[in-house]
């Protein structure tokens, strides 16, 4: 796992459509679109990506109970 994080490198990142849903008062759903390009292994990628994630409060802390990630295919084969 080092050794992929130590060769992955963001040269643009960005959020877009960010959206909050409220599950209860110490729960909530996020959802969002990723945009990234960067450089992997020597190779440059990029990527549209679609985020969802739910978090609770845990005493004082918010903590990420499960985080999910779809892909989406580049119009350009990207």
């Amino acid at each position: 796992m080092l050794k992929n994080v130590s060769e992955f490198m963001l040269t643009e990142y960005s959020m877009e459509d960010i959206k909050f849903v409220s599950i209860s008062p110490n729960a909530g759903l996020i959802s969002y679109e990723i945009t990234e390009k960067g450089v992997s292994r020597g190779k440059e990628f990029a990527a549209q990506v679609y985020v969802s994630s739910v978090w609770a409060k845990r005493g004082s802390q918010w903590v990420c109970l499960f985080s999910q990630e779809t892909g989406t295919k580049q119009p350009n084969g990207v």
